[in-house]
């Protein structure tokens, strides 16, 4: 009695206000997932800041784990690479520190961090070259000083 039909504009609006409305609820939980990855990116600086190597991995490990190949994945992975590349790491890795950082840079090639990880493999790659040479020419002076002494 007295009412008016609802017209199919009506439905319309009604729809694109519930379809504005779920994306940003899906905007907001993006928001706070990539805060949350970066809090955590932060807390692992910290403890590699701190020396707590095995902590700051762990926490490099999830942020990027759960970033998959999104930001901010790229940084977990190429702070990965310099905690595997740091002096003072007792695990130091220099091949998974080349690893990580290569990953950066095909991951991520957009990345901030993809030309300073670039910079990074290409000096790793060039210091286990000469440390490779050093070893083959002190090799070949052993040899030398053996077969002078048998002569």
């Amino acid at each position: 009695m007295g009412r008016k039909p609802v017209g199919q504009g009506q439905h319309f609006y009604f729809c694109v206000a519930l379809l504005i409305f779920v994306a940003g609820c899906s905007l907001l939980q993006e928001s706070n997932r990539e805060r949350q990855l970066r809090d955590a990116l932060n807390s692992g600086n910290n403890l590699l800041a701190h020396g707590d190597y095995d902590g700051s991995l762990k926490v490099f490990q999830n942020v990027l784990a759960q970033a998959q190949d999104r930001p901010p994945g790229d940084a977990a992975t190429y702070n990965r690479g310099l905690l595997y590349a740091h002096p003072q790491y007792g695990k130091r890795d220099i091949q998974k520190a080349i690893g990580s950082f290569k990953r950066v840079v095909t991951r991520y090639p957009d990345s901030p961090w993809a030309e300073q990880a670039k910079i990074w493999a290409g000096v790793l790659s060039e210091s286990e070259e000469s440390k490779q040479q050093v070893e083959t020419s002190r090799q070949m002076v052993e040899q030398s000083l053996q077969e002078a002494e048998k002569q």
